[in-house]
C-alpha cells in the first residue's frame, strides 16, 4: 500500500478515543499506522506482529483487544486474524476510480470473514459516489464458487410428453 494515510488530527478530541486507558490508545493509533493496514481499514493483523512492531508481550496485546472493541471503533475477527477500522472510510475514501480499483484487488487476497458485513455497512454509510462503493460489488453478491458443485434433481419430463431428443434411443 501508499506509505501514508488519512488520520484526522480530531482523534484527540474523540470520546472514545480519550475514554480508552493507555494501553488501548497506543494499540489504536498503531492499527491506524501500521505497515499492515490496507488503506480502507481491512486487514490482517496476527497478535504477534503487533507485539513484535510494539515491542511487547503477546499477553499485552492480546488484553487490549476487549476495549478497543467496546469502544466501537475496530471490529476483529479473530478467527481469520482480520481486524476493521470501523471509520476508516469516513475519514479515508478511495481518491479516484483507479484508487477503488486497487483497493477490490487487494480485499479479494483478503480471507473471507463476517466482517465483510461490517464493511459493506461502513461503505454505504460513508461513500456518497458510486464509484467510491463499486471495489466492494464484487464481494457483496459473490460468484459461484466454480469449485463448489451445484447438485440438483431435474423432473423427468419424458414421462410428461416432452420428446427425448436424444438420437440414441437406448440410452437415456
Amino acid at each position: 500500500m501508499t506509505g501514508f494515510d488519512v488520520v484526522q488530527r480530531q482523534i484527540w478530541d474523540s470520546q472514545s478515543f480519550r475514554a480508552l486507558p493507555e494501553d488501548e490508545r497506543t494499540l489504536f493509533l498503531y492499527l491506524l499506522f501500521n505497515k499492515h493496514r490496507t488503506s480502507f481499514g481491512y486487514y490482517v493483523l496476527d497478535d504477534a506482529y503487533a507485539a513484535a512492531d510494539l515491542q511487547w508481550p503477546v499477553e499485552r496485546v492480546r488484553a487490549c483487544w476487549p476495549h478497543l472493541i467496546q469502544s466501537g471503533m475496530v471490529k476483529r475477527d479473530e478467527t481469520n486474524r482480520l481486524v476493521l477500522l470501523l471509520n476508516c472510510l469516513r475519514f479515508n475514501p478511495p481518491a479516484n476510480p483507479n484508487v477503488a480499483k486497487h483497493w477490490a484487488e487487494r480485499l479479494g487476497t483478503l480471507p473471507p470473514s463476517p466482517l465483510l458485513a461490517d464493511l459493506f455497512e461502513a461503505s454505504d454509510k460513508y461513500l456518497l459516489e458510486g464509484w467510491q462503493k463499486s471495489w466492494l460489488n464484487g464481494f457483496r453478491n459473490p460468484l459461484p464458487n466454480p469449485s463448489q458443485r451445484v447438485t440438483q434433481t431435474l423432473p423427468d419430463t419424458s414421462a410428461k410428453g416432452i420428446p427425448n431428443n436424444n438420437p440414441n434411443p437406448n440410452h437415456n
